[in-house]
């Protein structure tokens, strides 16, 4: 498509395998629950992970050129993984339970065209995963949070061996936090459960 200053713009499907005619849409939710695989079946996580792969695909105007081909592809190829179920919540590749899987069509495409477009989806694949990377000790969702046991002085000292706790700002209540490279040291305050968050 043409962006407001007349640039052409590439666009990207996000319903592979459905035949529509001019005019006919589609619910992205009701294409979601025909699914098999079920990594990412509420819509909002794959929307907040679509959003996540264009900060490292490519978004840049629509070009020919094969550079710019290659990326365009490597891209469309992890938007409909995301889609299809063929990722998970930390970006990990999930077999297609159908059989075949996303890149497969990469077989049906020149060597060095295929290898090109293999390196930078593999590169966007390892940004995505940094991105997603939380520290050791934690969850993804509050349900699902470890419980630690503070010592005799209220504390409890926790290490990230992710080496990502730098780039998460903690929140605590019921106690305190400090962060010391990859530690986390928390104290609860007195005959409380401490409750710390971490955010992005």
């Amino acid at each position: 498509y043409y962006n407001q200053n007349g640039t052409m713009m590439p666009m990207y499907c996000v319903e592979p395998g459905k035949s529509l005619s001019t005019g006919d849409n589609i619910a992205l939710l009701s294409y979601i629950s025909e699914l098999t695989n079920s990594t990412l079946t509420n819509t909002l996580d794959i929307e907040k992970m679509l959003g996540r792969l264009f900060l490292y695909a490519y978004t840049n105007e629509a070009s020919s050129a094969t550079e710019q081909m290659s990326q365009y592809f490597a891209s469309q190829l992890l938007v409909w993984e995301i889609v299809v179920g063929e990722r998970d919540e930390f970006f990990n590749h999930v077999s297609n339970q159908n059989g075949s899987n996303v890149t497969d069509v990469l077989q049906s495409m020149n060597s060095s065209v295929a290898s090109k477009v293999k390196s930078y989806y593999d590169s966007y694949v390892t940004s995505m995963q940094n991105n997603l990377k939380i520290p050791s000790f934690c969850k993804l969702r509050a349900n699902s949070a470890e419980t630690y046991t503070v010592s005799a002085n209220g504390t409890v000292t926790l290490t990230d061996t992710n080496n990502v706790l730098s780039s998460f700002t903690v929140s605590v209540t019921n106690g305190s936090a400090t962060v010391s490279g990859n530690m986390l040291t928390i104290k609860a305050d007195d005959a409380k459960t401490a409750v710390v968050t971490l955010s992005k």
